[in-house]
């Protein structure tokens, strides 16, 4: 919550150098008709499912069966802020308001021991992560030019189509 209280030059010095929680919110009291609130809903793996903004904006987090997430989707219509928010009315909110030409989409892909590999951003560009034995990352490689994935964002299907993208030093 960001209160929408500001406070005056003589309440932040009469806080002194420690200031405690309750001495500050004694200050700033909440106001739900001027506040900011941002919701963030989990699902019953207790994952982050949603986050809706102060604005009705909402970001949805997609999972593999591994628990890693697999997709960021940034949708560009805002849902209405009346409701209470739960994983239904969030899911029922886009229905309603659909998914417009600017949602934004990022696509996470990961090798067989679960790592990071492949990311692929929501303007369509790649970065690979390259591992050493221990797990580490070593570096990370951002290509210049987009690859063609066509809506195929398993590991192997990124792999073969950044192979010719890897073979162009001025590509990363």
């Amino acid at each position: 919550r960001q209160l929408a209280d500001t406070l005056s030059e003589a309440q932040i010095n009469g806080l002194g150098d420690n200031p405690t929680w309750n001495q500050i919110r004694s200050y700033a009291q909440a106001n739900n008709s001027t506040d900011r609130v941002n919701y963030s809903l989990y699902d019953a793996d207790s994952r982050l499912k949603y986050s809706v903004n102060a604005l009705g904006f909402v970001c949805e987090y997609v999972y593999d069966n591994n628990g890693s997430v697999i997709s960021k989707i940034e949708y560009d219509r805002e849902i209405s802020l009346s409701e209470t928010y739960s994983e239904q009315t969030v899911r029922d909110g886009l229905t309603r308001v659909g998914q417009g030409s600017d949602t934004r989409v990022t696509r996470y892909v990961y090798n067989g021991q679960n790592r990071l590999r492949f990311t692929i951003n929501a303007m369509g560009y790649a970065s690979e992560n390259i591992y050493d034995n221990m797990g580490n990352v070593l570096r990370t490689i951002h290509y210049v030019d987009k690859p063609e994935l066509n809506n195929d964002f398993t590991i192997d299907a990124v792999d073969g189509v950044l192979q010719d993208l890897r073979q162009n030093e001025q590509n990363r």
